[in-house]
């Protein structure tokens, strides 16, 4: 009898706790989407919207620091992977595919600092001078996992205009 009791008195406490737990949300719900979900930016949001929005997000990888920093992504892309970079150099195709690549002080192009590009939304002109916004992830090319960046935002710089540098 007494094990009665105290599994009675036991099911008699969780029960009252459950329902006490699930009464809050027995609430109304407020009115529309609370704060955090709401969107940062709308659906015809610029590209300096954007790029202000990202802000401290940004790695800005300075033209000294290029050639580097491509190396890294490629032989460590798992420390870079998901993390927001901006190169700056001209636009290129490797066996057809996007590239941006570092142009030397002449303008010519150094194949060795070439980094693949996903999601271009534009025709670019080969040998365009370009700023890319980006994440670093890996993707594949003609059956390859390679690293790549995959554009957010792309700009044509004006000439002389340079990143500045950043922590990396």
């Amino acid at each position: 009898m007494l094990k009665r009791f105290i599994s009675y008195f036991v099911c008699a406490c969780i029960s009252v706790s459950l329902a006490a737990c699930n009464g809050q949300n027995l609430k109304k719900p407020a009115e529309g989407p609370p704060e955090a979900s709401k969107p940062l930016l709308d659906a015809d949001a610029t590209d300096e919207e954007l790029l202000e929005v990202l802000g401290d997000e940004v790695h800005v990888v300075a033209d000294e620091d290029y050639i580097k920093m491509v190396k890294e992504f490629q032989e460590h892309t798992e420390e870079y992977a998901g993390k927001i970079y901006q190169l700056e150099g001209i636009y290129t195709t490797e066996d057809g595919n996007p590239c941006i690549a570092k142009a030397d002080a002449d303008g010519a192009q150094e194949t060795s600092g070439a980094m693949p590009l996903k999601y271009l939304t534009e025709e670019l002109e080969e040998g365009a001078r370009i700023r890319v916004t980006g994440i670093v992830n890996e993707g594949e090319i003609e059956g390859k996992t390679v690293p790549l960046l995959e554009a957010i935002v792309v700009e044509t710089p004006e000439e002389g205009a340079a990143p500045e540098p950043s922590e990396g």
